[in-house]
């Protein structure tokens, strides 16, 4: 959640969630700020192509969660954000 002078920044226009999700990119997580169905900015999750990667990702597949994540960061570099 980001907060300007003690204030939580709920607006979906506010710049800082633009900046929150990118960090989160990065991290190698899927940000649903990019969903296009139901954007839902303060979440984050492991991009997995099943509902519990922890049980289920073999290496294979964490690195093919990497590679959208990386691929997302291409189309969308920090100048467009």
């Amino acid at each position: 959640m980001p907060v300007v002078a003690g204030k939580a920044q709920w607006q979906n226009s506010s710049p800082y969630w633009q900046k929150y999700g990118l960090s989160a990119i990065m991290a190698g997580l899927e940000w649903a700020g990019n969903w296009n169905r139901f954007r839902e900015f303060p979440h984050c999750q492991m991009f997995a192509p099943v509902s519990n990667p922890l049980k289920a990702l073999s290496r294979p597949e964490i690195m093919m969660a990497l590679m959208y994540n990386e691929q997302w960061l291409e189309e969308n570099d920090e100048e467009q954000v």
